[in-house]
């Protein structure tokens, strides 16, 4: 395979990010590496993204327009299919690449041609390093991801589209946490090198989509975990860590019930997970916030929310309520 200019597609999903989306295009079509493919993938969005792209941009990308919203996993998928270059990795609509980072992902490839795997980037957030290792993890990094997932994101990897299609694609019924599952999947495989310089910087723009993220985890549920619980091979490499990535996943929920301001909710998810992790939950974050909970007013809020979490013949069971008020 040719790597010194290999075509290497970007991929970005979006719904109703008009014209947020330009920003991340135009990092994509800034790129210091010469064979770059912006390939768009609109989810059925409602605010006439797909017409705006076209009279901005024409042919100078690859636009995919879908009729019906099937959420990002699918959108990247769907990206991922059309496009024939021999790489890939994925960009969120809301965020941006720096301008060298396929070149110095790529030049991992092009200074090994031995080499395989995955290559990733270091990750900025509203433009300050993101430091979770003073060394990143190189080779066999399945164990460090499944303890330590914030080194890696979506931004973050590069591969070739051959290994993406054989050992990666994503989990469609996943709307959060669809990369750490991906991820999982990959390093089980793949080897993974760190290129060394920070490749993207993720934005926060505006509360809207962070709620809407919220939301979707409320929906979610414990899908993730349940996704990982159904690949054995997953399950027989993670062994004991299984715990840990159910607690994590817990942890991202009873976050985001907490954020909400939806106390009430958050008490009673904590309370099971105090109940199901022990002393894991009586570190003084956990302590404090649950405290916190107790102070503060909830918030009526116009969103589904996960009103208990209750064990049923060793099953859990999730419900979920939606607080809108009929006019």
């Amino acid at each position: 395979m040719g790597r010194s200019n290999a075509k290497v597609a970007v991929i970005i999903p979006s719904f109703n990010r008009w014209p947020h989306l330009c920003d991340a295009i135009d990092s994509v079509m800034s790129q210091t590496y010469d064979n770059v493919e912006a390939v768009v993938v609109d989810d059925a969005s409602t605010d006439g993204t797909s017409e705006l792209l076209k009279e901005k941009y024409g042919d100078q990308l690859r636009l995919i327009t879908l009729e019906v919203n099937g959420e990002k996993s699918a959108a990247r998928n769907c990206g991922v299919r059309s496009t024939d270059a021999e790489y890939i990795c994925m960009l969120d609509s809301d965020d941006i690449l720096l301008e060298d980072a396929i070149a110095d992902r790529m030049g991992v490839f092009r200074n090994d041609p031995s080499f395989d795997g995955v290559v990733y980037g270091l990750i900025m957030v509203q433009g300050r390093p993101k430091i979770v290792f003073k060394v990143p993890p190189q080779g066999d990094v399945f164990e460090v991801y499944a303890k330590r997932s914030g080194f890696l994101n979506n931004n973050a990897y590069l591969l070739s589209r051959d290994n993406m299609l054989c050992y990666g694609m994503y989990n469609e019924t996943l709307t959060n946490m669809e990369d750490r599952e991906l991820l999982l999947r990959l390093a089980l495989h793949l080897p993974f090198r760190c290129c060394g310089t920070y490749t993207q910087n993720v934005r926060r723009i505006n509360g809207n989509t962070t709620r809407f993220q919220y939301r979707t985890l409320f929906k979610q549920g414990k899908k993730y975990s349940e996704a990982v619980k159904s690949n054995q091979e997953l399950v027989r490499r993670l062994g004991r860590m299984m715990t840990d990535l159910e607690f994590s996943e817990d942890k991202v929920i009873s976050d985001a019930l907490y954020k909400s301001r939806l106390y009430a909710d958050y008490r009673r998810y904590s309370n099971r997970m105090f109940r199901q992790y022990g002393q894991s939950m009586l570190k003084p974050r956990y302590v404090r916030r649950y405290l916190l909970s107790l102070l503060r007013p909830g918030q009526v809020d116009h969103q589904p929310r996960i009103a208990e979490v209750e064990s049923k013949n060793g099953k859990r069971s999730e419900r979920v309520h939606d607080t809108r008020i009929n006019n």
